[in-house]
């Protein structure tokens, strides 16, 4: 029956009601939201925090729920006490610190991708280099082991503009 200022707009904003304009806290959540809630006044199970999702519109907020029962000095229930903080930012960020985590480790697949692949290509142009510059091959054999070094250098030029991409950035 009573928010803090702060959650009572996390909650009206997300159910898309502007601040203030509700007829209070219970007139705006979801029904997961009060499953979650009720659950953790009729039990101790909602001392454990509980992510849930509430979406207004395009936007979208993780609050993370945590709550315990209250009771008189009698030890009688009275109603429970909720803690709902927005975690959306937090998430944000473990998302942006993973995507980047993926793209490092793409990066050092990148390297060795590339030196595994430059291995071979040495051995191929060497040897249609041998084989343009051979006195008993034909002109036109010549002219296949010229197109064979051209393209080796070819991919050898993707290779190293793939190595560069790779390579950290220096501040």
């Amino acid at each position: 029956t009573l928010c803090n200022p702060m959650a009572l707009e996390v909650l009206e904003q997300a159910h898309g009601q502007s601040p203030r304009t509700g007829t209070g806290p219970q007139s705006f959540l979801t029904s997961e939201m009060r499953n979650r809630l009720s659950a953790s006044a009729a039990d101790a199970g909602g001392k454990e925090e509980v992510e849930i999702t509430v979406q207004s519109g395009h936007e979208k907020r993780i609050l993370a729920t945590s709550g315990t029962p209250l009771a008189d000095a009698c030890g009688s229930p009275i109603g429970s006490l909720h803690i709902i903080r927005d975690i959306t930012e937090v998430k944000a960020l473990q998302e942006q610190s993973k995507r980047s985590e993926r793209l490092s480790a793409m990066g050092e697949m990148a390297i060795e991708l590339a030196h595994e692949i430059r291995n071979p290509l040495s051995s191929v142009r060497g040897f249609a280099q041998f084989l343009k510059h051979s006195l008993n091959v034909r002109p036109q054999e010549q002219d296949y082991a010229a197109t064979m070094v051209t393209e080796v250098d070819r991919i050898n030029r993707v290779v190293s503009d793939l190595l560069s991409l790779s390579r950290p950035v220096e501040t």
